[in-house]
């Protein structure tokens, strides 16, 4: 059964783990620790999804709370998607937000 949690206390290398196990870690910089643990310090809104202790999922956003919020990272692992963990973690993601803030998804930096 899958869980959802809305947390930023993630040990550094489940975090890493998590983006090598889905297909986001081809885009982001899996190898560089430094850069890794700052886009997770500095993730403004943080859902995640756990299937027992493993972390399968999750959604990072940065937001000023009030108008705009915008989702950095959508990753689910290889394993467990076509199950709706992404689509629930985007709409636990839109539930944290105050109703005056609006989700966008951000691009990588490759596509910019």
């Amino acid at each position: 059964m899958i869980t959802y949690r809305s947390e930023k206390e993630i040990d550094l290398e489940v975090f890493v783990d998590l983006y090598r196990r889905s297909t986001l870690g081809e885009r982001r910089p899996v190898d560089d620790l430094s850069t890794m643990a700052a886009m997770l310090r500095h993730s403004d809104v943080l859902i995640t999804a756990w299937d027992g202790d493993l972390l399968v999922g999750l959604a990072r956003s940065l937001t000023d709370y009030a108008y705009v919020a915008y989702l950095a990272d959508l990753a689910v692992d290889a394993a467990y998607q076509r199950r709706g963990i992404g689509r629930e973690l985007v709409r636990l993601t839109r539930a944290a937000l105050a109703p005056s803030c609006h989700p966008h998804p951000a691009g990588s930096p490759e596509s910019q």
